[in-house]
């Protein structure tokens, strides 16, 4: 209790005697650099004004559990639910750390200042993401057919903005899945590069990095006002949002920003903290912060909220190094031996899982080999690559180690470009393809076969020169009879593989038909796809004037954000149904993973030498079935479902058809199962687009359902 005290006191010493324990604390810093062998040095705050290098060995001791945590919930999420908030335990981390960094560090002026910020950070970051991205890319196309979406995600990851690509891509349904694509977890290094576009002006210019009287003063208050108003936004806009909430920086800024202030307000603490309230203090943080990892995905905000403020308090309660249990077991050498290596550690586990999906598979008797693999790589990453190249002087001059950076990042993004463009001719896919089933999807290529329409033509064109008038007139198919309604299907690329079926609506039921639709555009827009999709609603105003009499608008799309979705389709039908007219909404169709566009052999379902049948997933086998009841009554699209009807209940005029129980097609004796055949006809193009053959199958469905609701007549027409 007595040592305990008397480390406090001397932690929190008096400006007078700074002079004097300076040279203790840099031997004291140099003994325990030595010890632990690591480049990294973080500043632990002494008194108000003063500050030296201390290495801090519980931080990588916090590290080691951010890693942890994700790789446990990377590997099976129902282990820990929240265990992805490993990544958010890093943001507070690197914002701390990046601000102890630059604390006493002295330069004549802005370049200088920028420049060796730049050469340190990418030293810390390049090296290794770059041998990472060059092996995973090419170990990619050993086993996935179609790599295009997963190299153009490691090329972007190399650039620092992943994050953004990620973004768009959200709305991209011919997209791979996120859990096949080895690049995904990327994400997080775009937000913290694009975070160290902003940080270093607001530490030059606050003063902070002049070494200003009040430099700390002004940099805390502009990372303090800008991190509210990032707090803010991710709290009001996740749940309409949630994609661009989670992937872009302006959203992510609070959390690095709770590291920078937690730095900020320790640097100038002079009050002495009981070690006794500490000891219990950083215990109940600890049980708090594992606590918050078991939470459901379902209570995200919350979550994220309270990993970030636990994460910034522990950092502070153990800031004087009392020999506390919780700093003791942070500090021990086998959790700061995985601490140090956490970065190559997070590079690698996700790209091996990734590769693992395509070959033998996640299951329990692969689990210990796929982690013996990832520490491997990690460990030999660290070894040979990233600590040597950190610590390696690059240049004499920091301009020149910027720029053979900037060389080492573009000779890899094209080495990855030159890869992702020959591979469609030089595959280097070491799987059979002959087990082919060529199936197409009316979104792509497909003429009408009565009306003649070219799905290409249907095709958002406005913003390539055709007006709102031409578009309509080109996909506009009137009634062979005196009917007088229309069916106008409207909406992404759901609405366009849904062309068979409009056919023979047009055919049969002798009304007038419609498809207009714009990739990845989901209608009603939403504030995230307004910029992308903005003709839409246009057009269908357009519509309006141009088609007279009954009309039937069939909206179509993938539901990816039920709030946003809702929110946005019950101000639009407001709206719409004030000019006359009905809405339809289809909801989403099943979801079959493992379907690859336009190829069944070519998903990760399909048998290779590398992947044996015993390897594949639940969801492989038995031709792609998926559980009927798992994927029914899925949370998300319950909320989904139950939004939209609450729109049905109160505005008259507004339907939903919900196709789930048609395209799940279940046969004795397995019913608990859907798979994606009607006897021997794939009803699928990839994993949620209907083929051809599946939008007519859809239609004696979709026919009884406008009857059942009076939007069609038995006999053909309105």
């Amino acid at each position: 209790m007595v040592e305990c005290r008397f480390k406090c006191l001397l932690i929190y010493v008096d400006r007078r005697e700074g002079a004097v324990l300076s040279s203790i604390y840099r031997f004291l810093w140099a003994v325990q650099r030595s010890a632990f062998n690591s480049k990294d040095t973080y500043l632990l705050p002494l008194s108000q004004g003063l500050s030296q290098v201390r290495y801090r060995p519980d931080i990588d001791g916090l590290r080691a559990f951010a890693v942890l945590a994700v790789i446990v919930n990377h590997f099976n999420d129902s282990v820990l639910p929240s265990g992805y908030l490993g990544v958010d335990v890093f943001f507070v981390i690197s914002g701390y750390v990046i601000t102890s960094s630059l604390a006493n560090r002295k330069s004549k002026n802005l370049s200088g200042f920028i420049v060796g910020f730049y050469e340190r950070r990418f030293k810390r970051l390049i090296p290794a993401l770059v041998v990472f991205a060059l092996c995973i890319g090419v170990l990619i196309c050993f086993f996935n057919p179609s790599p295009q979406v997963a190299l153009e995600t490691g090329i972007s990851s190399i650039f620092g903005v992943s994050n953004i690509y990620l973004f768009v891509k959200s709305a991209d349904y011919f997209s791979q899945s996120l859990e096949l694509n080895p690049f995904v977890h990327t994400w997080s290094l775009g937000v913290e590069e694009q975070f160290y576009l902003l940080f270093p002006l607001l530490v030059w210019f606050s003063g902070f990095g002049r070494q200003a009287t009040h430099g700390s003063r002004y940099l805390m208050a502009s990372v303090g006002f800008l991190s509210m108003a990032s707090v803010l936004s991710f709290i009001f806009l996740y749940a309409d949002h949630q994609s661009a909430v989670y992937f872009l920086m302006p959203f992510r800024f609070w959390e690095l920003g709770a590291g920078v202030l937690t730095f900020l307000t320790l640097r100038n603490e002079k009050v002495t903290e009981d070690c006794m309230a500490k000891k219990f203090t950083t215990f109940l943080l600890v049980l708090g912060l594992i606590a918050v990892l078991f939470l459901p995905r379902s209570a995200a905000v919350l979550s994220t909220v309270l990993i970030v403020s636990i994460s910034a308090l522990l950092i502070s309660s153990l800031s004087d190094q009392s020999p506390t249990l919780i700093y003791k077991v942070l500090s021990h050498e086998k959790l700061v031996s995985i601490g140090r290596i956490s970065y190559s550690l997070y590079l690698w586990h996700w790209g091996i899982l990734a590769i693992t999906r395509w070959t033998i598979g996640v299951h329990w008797w692969s689990v210990p080999l796929i982690a013996l693999m990832i520490f491997l790589m990690a460990k030999f990453s660290y070894r040979f690559i990233e600590n040597p190249l950190r610590a390696a002087s690059w240049s004499r001059m920091p301009l020149r180690s910027l720029g053979l950076g900037s060389i080492l990042i573009g000779l890899s993004g094209l080495a990855l470009y030159t890869l992702k463009a020959i591979s469609p001719v030089i595959s280097l896919y070491v799987g059979s393809r002959q087990e082919r089933v060529p199936v197409t999807t009316a979104a792509k290529g497909y003429q009408g076969e009565f009306t003649n329409r070219q799905s290409d033509e249907c095709r958002n064109k406005i913003d390539e020169g055709m007006n709102a008038k031409e578009w309509i007139n080109r996909c506009f198919a009137p009634s062979k009879s005196h009917s007088n309604s229309a069916i106008i299907f409207v909406g992404d690329s759901h609405s366009g593989m849904l062309m068979p079926m409009t056919e023979l609506l047009w055919e049969y039921d002798k009304v007038a038909a419609m498809n207009i639709f714009n990739d990845g555009c989901i209608v009603p827009v939403t504030q995230k796809s307004e910029g992308k999709c903005k003709y839409i609603e246009k057009a269908i105003l357009a519509i309006h004037q141009r088609v007279k009499g009954d009309k039937i608008f069939v909206l179509t799309a993938n539901y990816m954000e039920p709030n946003d979705f809702v929110s946005a389709t019950r101000r639009f039908a407001k709206d719409f149904l004030r000019y006359g007219g009905k809405i339809v909404i289809v909801a989403p169709n099943p979801e079959y993973p493992g379907l690859s566009t336009g190829e069944m052999a070519e998903g990760y379902c399909s048998v290779q030498w590398f992947r044996p049948s015993f390897a594949l997933g639940s969801e492989c086998k038995n031709g792609y079935a998926i559980n009927w009841r798992r994927n029914k009554f899925l949370s998300s699209r319950l909320q989904y479902l139950n939004g939209l009807k609450s729109i049905q209940a109160d505005l008259p005029g507004f339907f939903v058809y919900d196709p789930f129980d048609i395209l799940c097609i279940r046969t004795y004796p397995d019913m608990g199962v859907c798979r994606p055949y009607s006897g021997k006809t794939l009803l699928y193009f990839d994993d949620n687009h209907l083929s051809i053959a599946g939008a007519k199958y859809l239609y004696p469905s979709f026919r009884e359902f406008l009857i059942r609701n009076g939007l069609l007549s038995s006999d053909g027409g309105g």
